[in-house]
């Protein structure tokens, strides 16, 4: 656990480790724009730092890995409303971002990821090529609009500087 430098390292893995045992549960309870809202968190930080976000996004990838503590297999919504929590917590203005994969047959059809200033944070950029966005929120919780657009938020067929 390279990832747990400090005490503080170790005191938020704690917390997160927490949420990872009420996640399973919330998600069948609560629709999801409540559970984002509840999982959203005011900043206690100025700006996080970079290194600090990528702490953050590997400890919940860890606590959601094949085998791991709970030994399960990853789940992609709430190891990412983990991370967003967090980040959110940390000043970083993640936004989560739910897409589904067009007219595929392809698994998953749906998936679940965090991005921070646009860039994701819980994928590669690759994996989230196929994947449309069907609905995101903002660090306050609150859905953003969208208009069919890819993952990076552009429209489909469009390149990068494209109006």
């Amino acid at each position: 656990m390279a990832f747990v430098a400090t005490p503080g390292d170790g005191v938020l893995l704690a917390r997160m480790f927490a949420w990872r045992l009420c996640l399973p549960v919330l998600k069948y309870v609560l629709p999801l724009p409540r559970l984002v809202r509840l999982m959203s968190s005011r900043p206690r930080r100025g700006g996080l730092r970079r290194p600090r976000e990528r702490r953050i996004a590997t400890m919940a990838a860890w606590l959601y890995r094949r085998g791991g503590i709970l030994a399960t297999d990853d789940n992609c919504l709430e190891r990412s409303l983990l991370a967003y929590r967090y980040l959110a917590r940390e000043g970083g203005a993640p936004t989560l971002v739910v897409g589904m994969r067009p007219d595929s047959d392809a698994d998953p059809r749906g998936h679940v990821w965090v991005t921070v200033s646009g860039r994701s944070v819980t994928d590669t950029e690759t994996s989230l090529d196929a994947f449309r966005t069907v609905v995101s929120f903002g660090a306050d919780g609150v859905r953003a609009a969208h208009d069919d657009r890819t993952h990076d938020g552009r429209r489909p067929g469009s390149f990068v500087g494209a109006g």
